[in-house]
Formats: C-alpha cells, sequence, structure tokens
C-alpha cells in the first residue's frame, strides 16, 4: 500500500490530470512487474476477507512493457482490485490478468462474486459508463462515498486515453479491463 503522503499526491496528480491542469507523464514501464506488485500489496486484504486473489500471465512470455503514466495507470488498477475485494464476497476468487494482443496489453480484474444485474451486454464500454454513473449516484444519494473510486477511474481512463470495459453475470462474477499500448508501438509515435 502507499503511504498516506504518497496517496494525497498521487490523488491530487490524479485529479490534476483528468480536469486537463497536468499533462500525464508517458513512459515505457513493465505492466507485468506493476500488477505483480499490486498483487502482493493486496493479496493479504483479499485473503482476510475469505477471498483468495491469483495473478495471471502467459508462462514463459516475456514481461509487456506498456507506454502510459504509471502512478495514474497503478492508480486505476488500484481502485478495480479494491473494487473486487469489496464486491466479491467470502468465498470469491479474484485474478488479475494481463494478455498481449497485438499493439496493445489488455489488462483485467476478474472476481467470482454474486454478479451485477443488467451488466451482461456484450458492450463493455457502455457497460462500464452506465456502471459508473449508477455508483456515483448511488454513493452521493446514500452520502458514504461509495462509487467515488469507480468515478476516479472513469476520469482517468478518459485523461489517459483507456477504454474501459466492464461485464458481469449474475452468479459467475465481473470482470473490469482495458487496453493499454505496448511501448514499443506508442513511443514510437513520440520519435
Amino acid at each position: 500500500h502507499l503511504n498516506l503522503a504518497d496517496e494525497c499526491n498521487a490523488a491530487i496528480y490524479g485529479a490534476k490530470v483528468a480536469t486537463k491542469l497536468a499533462v500525464p507523464q508517458v513512459k515505457a514501464f513493465s505492466i507485468n512487474e506493476m500488477l505483480r506488485e499490486l498483487w502482493f500489496s493486496w493479496r493479504d486484504e483479499a485473503e482476510q476477507q475469505g477471498i483468495d486473489a491469483f495473478l495471471m500471465w502467459p508462462p514463459g512470455n516475456p514481461p509487456l512493457h506498456v507506454a502510459g503514466d504509471p502512478m495514474l495507470i497503478g492508480r486505476v488498477v488500484r481502485n478495480l482490485i479494491l473494487n473486487a475485494i469489496m464486491y466479491a464476497g467470502k468465498g470469491s476468487n479474484i485474478l488479475f490478468s494481463v494478455r498481449k494482443r497485438k499493439t496493445h496489453a489488455l489488462v483485467q480484474v476478474w472476481n467470482s462474486g454474486a454478479g451485477i444485474p443488467g451488466y451482461d451486454s456484450r458492450d463493455g464500454e457502455a457497460n462500464f459508463a452506465a456502471f459508473a454513473q449508477q455508483m456515483l449516484e448511488e454513493g452521493q444519494r446514500r452520502g458514504d462515498g461509495h462509487g467515488l473510486g469507480i468515478d476516479n477511474v472513469k476520469h482517468l481512463s478518459i485523461a489517459l486515453g483507456l477504454r474501459m470495459t466492464m461485464q458481469s453475470r449474475v452468479g459467475v462474477g465481473t470482470v473490469f479491463g482495458f487496453r493499454i499500448p505496448l511501448a514499443e508501438y506508442r513511443l514510437m509515435a513520440y520519435t
């Protein structure tokens, strides 16, 4: 976990990027290593909730280097992990995965929780947009802050050019994901 000062600085920086007061600091980094670090930092908390957390990428494949702002991408993934832990439920599983897709890496956070009714459409982007709006409205109505993490993910993903997706099936679980450009393709555009 980040310490409180780092968390506050990351939140302020994320808000500045989301409102276009700052520019994302795009560089190449290993998405595999980031997911590994996040898995290690959240695995114990998941297990305390009775949830098993797994990390998956194809064995024998080299690490995928992506182009993006590592602090903000980490913030997006952290929020997705927290959401998965919060809603998966005891006895569920959470899976962090990354897979290569031509010019992008597909990053996903899966949970085998109860699932969310109404989000089983194949249009993952529309599902995510509707879910983010629903969560924010419910959090505002209750006044408990729930939904702010997903709203933060929505704003950061827009600022970073990530296409967030979400699909859920009742009784099966939920998956959130995004594609991020591989460094070899994204950074070529800047040279």
